[in-house]
């Protein structure tokens, strides 16, 4: 891993009284994208604590020997092989960013990255990968842009409990296909019309 230590943030609470505009998994729950009935037990735990555990990997406070009586250990050894296979620099790390305009939401992007030259906006899957990751990079890539004017191209890496990665930027479509920001406004659209019961 390059660039030495990063900065760990925590995930901050945006606080507007009222306003704070809807999370991007909200939304896609709301609208029937995300069925969380179909999650396996535990999975939501395992991902937020192995999400963890890659930060404290990424800022050198968690070990390859640290790891070895954790529950966790394969999805770790597969973070480890990514790092060695690729020598990842980080960015940015749980970056929450926000599409502001009569549509705003917030994200979290799990990582800013640079790879072999070239900056992406990666998100870190500990189980299965469907087309509704698709529609969340979409969403995290057009509120990035609304904030910076810089369009990142997106990655997913999955991390498997048989301690191997798979780096994705395909799904049924690639990542950076039009196809997933046009439904994602779609969705965001809709959403604010039938659940926020706004007029658009």
């Amino acid at each position: 891993m390059s660039g030495g230590m990063i900065e760990i943030r925590g995930n901050e609470d945006i606080r507007r009284g009222d306003n704070v505009p809807p999370r991007v998994t909200e939304i896609l729950q709301a609208m029937g994208e995300i069925d969380t009935r179909w999650f396996p037990k535990g999975a939501a735990e395992r991902g937020s604590d192995v999400h963890l555990m890659t930060q404290l990997i990424d800022g050198e406070l968690l070990t390859r020997e640290d790891i070895e009586g954790s529950e966790y250990r394969n999805y770790l050894l597969a973070y480890y092989k990514f790092l060695d296979d690729w020598k990842p620099e980080m960015i940015e790390a749980e970056l929450e960013v926000e599409y502001q305009n009569e549509l705003s939401y917030i994200g979290h992007v799990d990582r800013i990255i640079e790879l072999k030259g070239e900056r992406y906006i990666i998100d870190y899957k500990t189980g299965g990968v469907n087309e509704s990751h698709g529609l969340q990079l979409a969403a995290y890539r057009l509120a990035y842009r609304s904030q910076t004017d810089i369009n990142l191209p997106v990655l997913i890496l999955q991390l498997t409990k048989e301690g191997k990665y798979r780096l994705r930027n395909k799904l049924k479509y690639p990542l950076m296909d039009l196809h997933y920001e046009i439904r994602w406004v779609e969705i965001l659209r809709n959403y604010y019309r039938e659940v926020k019961r706004i007029e658009l």
